[in-house]
């Protein structure tokens, strides 16, 4: 199966081994950890969910059922929260391997977080008071 980053409703950025991914439409931000930002890497390059497990496995020498569940409820979190669709486009070139270094395979996880949700939905131009950004009107 093949993803590829939802971009009507998600940015995202990577500093420092981490992603921030927001979601535009609820205002909901996330932090990947280095494992899971592999995976969004894999998934913005459009790599299958099959070479990602092999890849990843591979590297960390770790089982493949092992990274195989562990991508695929990563994946249904990032579905579940619309941040990625599936694709029929495929990326078929070999994923270089990750320039990590090897240690123990560690799951793909996500944090999400909803305190900024009002901040993120503003819209800056319309939705503020005399003061201006980041003052809304109440």
């Amino acid at each position: 199966m093949t993803y590829e980053i939802n971009t009507q409703d998600a940015i995202s950025e990577t500093l420092d081994g981490e992603t921030i991914v927001i979601n535009l439409k609820s205002g909901n931000y996330y932090s990947l950890n280095e494992t899971g930002t592999l995976v969004w890497t894999y998934i913005v390059e459009k790599y299958s969910t099959e070479s990602m497990a092999a890849t990843l496995a591979s590297h960390y020498g770790a089982d493949t059922s092992t990274v195989e569940k562990a991508i695929a409820d990563f994946i249904e979190t990032l579905q579940k929260d619309s941040l990625i669709q599936e694709t029929t486009q495929t990326n078929n070139s070999p994923i270089p391997s990750p320039t990590t270094e090897k240690k123990l395979f560690v799951a793909p996880k996500i944090e999400k977080y909803e305190d900024m949700q009002e901040m993120i939905m503003a819209d800056p131009v319309h939705d503020v008071d005399e003061m201006g950004w980041p003052n809304l009107k109440k």
